[in-house]
Order: structure tokens, then sequence, then C-alpha cells
């Protein structure tokens, strides 16, 4: 039961963690139409397929700068070793969790894709293809010395003013409908591609600014200077006092799930291209040029203040109160009951736009025999002003005519140690296929009992589905090789 639990709690936390970076290993295998996803003019071997609902492709990943997952997630010491705890536990040494991040802020991605409808088929010279999902991305980057205030106290503070700025959120889930159309020329040595999209939003919220600081003044409290704005769109009843400050929030769960298309529209392009000469392809994409108009639950607010902030009635909070989750809750509106009486203040419910996070990828695939291809990709993602850069190097093997795999190693997100791997298998008229960039780190042990779980890597990913194959091309172009061929082991090929 311990087993099931952590494997769930450990999944929970990967999801629902914090760039959506899709896999660079799916990139180079070309027989899944999922490939299509990250270049629309891609083409593989099959005239025709359809993708399974729900199973044709389905996306996790999670990735962070400075924390393994065995960071944030562990096994206790002492009289907490048979618990599960986390950094912010009251057990835990908080300078030894803020000493293993790297740079000013602590920075965590992540994204889920699953494909509801996947659909293509092709003629000589034209492919067409349908693909209907529902994406989740989300980003976080918190200041360092914000989760130093929170974890240890404001000791180091008191001397000097600090900057907490650096601060940003963004988070989304949408639905997309897109069409992809690519066409070839030049005796398909280019290929051209382009997938206008439909979105529709469901959720949305995002920091847009966030600059706060804070001065410790002997005798008199803390000198607060802050500049906020956030953007969202959710389903929540937001109910304002008097004054139009926040009163209360009623979640309204039931409106948000696959399929319920709101009223938040936009619309979004992904373009490509491929170009062979001779052994070498070389490729091309932009993806996620767009945007989305959020109007149905839209809300703004923004807060600006410079004040001496004195503290808050902490009555209650802390002793032997029997009642101390009403005291906790008290003392938190007393909080914000002092930050209202001393800013300027706006909540609106007005529309707003927010972009896409555009992604560019460039790459070449040289084909260094009948069953065996190598390739580079440089991949870059934008989101909320952030640039996350990776680069790889694959190798893709035809192993039989039932069976596709790929190696690759990848340098992102300031790791180097993502050793990915790829398998595609076509049984019958079914074509099963798995893709990670990590993939020992999936299966590193930790200490609770030898559940594997990716303990010590920083990056996760793993794609996977199921299509089924209508109808495969008769004829294959090949290029003509000028020397033997090393890995011809198949007269059937």
């Amino acid at each position: 039961m311990n087993r099931i639990f952590i494997s769930i709690l450990v999944i929970f936390t990967m999801i629902c963690s914090l760039k959506a970076q899709e896999s660079n290993t799916l990139y180079f295998m070309r027989n899944t139409p999922q490939s299509k996803m990250q270049n629309p003019a891609f083409r593989g071997e099959y005239k025709s397929y359809l993708g399974l609902p729900f199973i044709s492709s389905l996306n996790m990943s999670t990735h962070s700068y400075d924390l393994k997952l065995s960071d944030i997630i562990y096994r206790g010491e002492g009289d907490y070793k048979d618990s599960v705890v986390t950094p912010f536990h009251r057990s835990q040494n908080p300078e030894e969790f803020l000493g293993k991040i790297s740079g000013s802020k602590l920075s965590l991605q992540s994204n889920v894709y699953i494909s509801m409808l996947n659909y293509g088929f092709m003629t000589n010279d034209f492919e067409l293809s349908i693909d209907w999902s529902a994406r989740f991305e989300q980003r976080f980057d918190i200041p360092k010395n914000l989760l130093e205030l929170i974890m240890v106290g404001n000791g180091s503070f008191e001397d000097k003013k600090t900057d907490f700025g650096g601060l940003n959120m963004a988070m989304t889930y949408w639905e997309e409908i897109g069409i992809g159309f690519n066409k070839s020329f030049n005796d398909g040595n280019l290929v051209i591609g382009v997938r206008p999209k439909m979105l529709f939003g469901h959720l949305d919220f995002r920091v847009k600014k966030a600059d706060i600081s804070l001065q410790y003044i002997e005798g008199k409290g803390y000198d607060v200077e802050s500049d906020i704005h956030t953007q969202s769109n959710y389903p929540i009843t937001l109910v304002l006092d008097e004054d139009k400050w926040f009163d209360q929030l009623r979640f309204r769960s039931g409106e948000i799930g696959l399929g319920k298309l709101p009223g938040n529209f936009g619309i979004g392009i992904d373009l490509g291209f491929t170009f062979r000469t001779g052994k070498l392809q070389l490729e091309g994409s932009f993806l996620d040029l767009g945007f989305i108009s959020w109007k149905k639950q839209s809300k703004v607010f923004e807060l600006k203040g410079d004040y001496m902030f004195k503290g808050a009635n902490a009555d209650g909070v802390f002793g032997d109160d029997t009642d101390k989750g009403k005291s906790e809750n008290k003392y938190i509106k007393s909080v914000l009951e002092e930050i209202k009486n001393n800013s300027t203040y706006k909540i609106q419910e007005i529309e707003y736009t927010s972009e896409l996070g555009p992604k560019i990828n460039f790459s070449a695939n040289y084909e260094a025999s009948r069953k065996l291809s190598l390739g580079l990709l440089s991949k870059t993602h934008i989101m909320q002003n952030n640039v996350a850069q990776s680069f790889t190097l694959a190798g893709t093997f035809k192993l039989n005519r039932f069976t596709n795999a790929t190696v690759s190693y990848s340098i992102m997100h300031k790791t180097y140690a993502n050793l990915g791997l790829g398998l595609e298998v076509n049984a019958g008229p079914i074509q099963l296929f798995l893709a990670t960039d990590n993939f020992f780190g999936v299966f590193q042990y930790d200490s609770f009992g030898g559940v594997p779980y990716g303990a010590y890597t920083k990056n996760f990913n793993l794609w996977f589905g199921a299509n089924i194959v209508l109808s495969k091309k008769k004829f294959v172009r090949r290029i003509k090789h000028d020397y033997p061929d090393p890995f011809e082991l198949s007269a059937n090929y």
C-alpha cells in the first residue's frame, strides 16, 4: 500500500509541479504520426492512419534547473523515518535545501498533452492531418530570497533593503483543433507544411508583474513597496466586500472538462519545412504561434503600495488553541486587511489576451545507411519572457521490418546526463510507440523500498501512444548508397 501511495503522490507532483518540452527523442521517430506535432512537414511511411482516442498520444514532462525529485520529496529521518517529507517539514534543515538552488531563483516547468483525435492520409505529393488535443503548460520562477524569507525568516533581511523581483508564474489549460497540410516539391526533396489551429481556453493564471521590496526599520516595522499585476481566467465566483476587496472565492469545478469548449477563443499556427540534398535532410519548424482571448471568466488584479507593515494580529495561531484552523484563517485575513488598508488596488472582470509559448526547432538528419540515420536537433522554447534551450544527438536504427529504435543524448535545462530511448513496434495494423529523454533517470531507485520514480533526475519526460495503420505506402523513397551497407541484414527490407 505504501508503494502505491508513493507512486500516486510522485506522479501527481510531476504533473502539478512546475516549460513544456515535447520529447526530443520522439522528434527522430519519423514513422509515428505524433512527430508531426513537432514539424507539420514530416512525412512517414503511412498512407493513412487513425489515432486511438485518448491513447493515441499522451505526453507528461517536468523539468527543473537545480532540483531533483529526491530534493523535493523523500523519506524522513528519526521519528519521521516512515514518513514522506518535503523541505518545508519542521524536521528539515531549510538552509540545506536553499543551498541546492544555484541561481537567484527556482525554476520549474511542466507539460501535459493528450490527443483525443488524430487522423491523416497522404497522396503522392500532398498530406492532410487532423488533430484534436488537450494541453496544459505551466512555469514557475520563484526568487530564492523569497523562499528564504518563507522558510528561514526575516533575520537576514533586517539591515538592508531586499528586492524580491523575478517572481513569475504562468499556467494555462486549453484544447486545440488543428488541420495540417503539407505538400512536396522538386520530386519530394522539399516539403512545406502548415497547421492552422483553433484554440479553446479553459484555465489561465499569470503574474505579469511582481515588483516587491522589503526593508526592516528598527522600532517601526517593515517598509514594503509592491507593484503587482496578475491576469486570470478560471471558473471562480469572486465575491467582493463593500470596499471591492476579496471576501469569498467559490470554485465551480464542473465547468472544466475535456470537450466542454468555453467562450475563450484563440487562433494559432504551426509552420515547418524539410529539405533533402543527397543523404542529408535539413529541417525547421515554428510552433505555437498564436494567442487566446480570455473573456468568459477573466479577472485582472492590480496592487500598488508603499507602506510600513507593523504586523498583524496573531492571537490564537500559536499555543494550545483547540480551534487553530479558524485562528490561522483569521490571521491570514488580518494580513490581507493590513495590505488592503495601505495599498491602492483594482480588481476588474475585463478580458485580456495571452500569447502561446513559441517553439523553434532546427535539425539535420543524415542517412548513414539503410538501417541507420543520425540526427542533430536544436530546440528553443519561449515562455513568459524566459528562453529554454536544448540540444540533442540521436541515432535511429531499423531493427527489423516491425521495429525501429532511437537512442538519443540531450543537453537541456543546464543538465547533461540525459540519455533517451524510443521504441516503435508495428504489430499488424497497430503501431505502438514509447519515447523518453531520460531513460535511466526514470528507473533510478531511492530509499522507499525500491520504488522507481526517477528520484535523481532533474528532467522527466514520457510520451507513449497507439495508432491504427489504415494503409501503408507501397513504395518508400530510398537514397542510393555508393558503398556496401554494413547494416543491410534482411533481404525483405
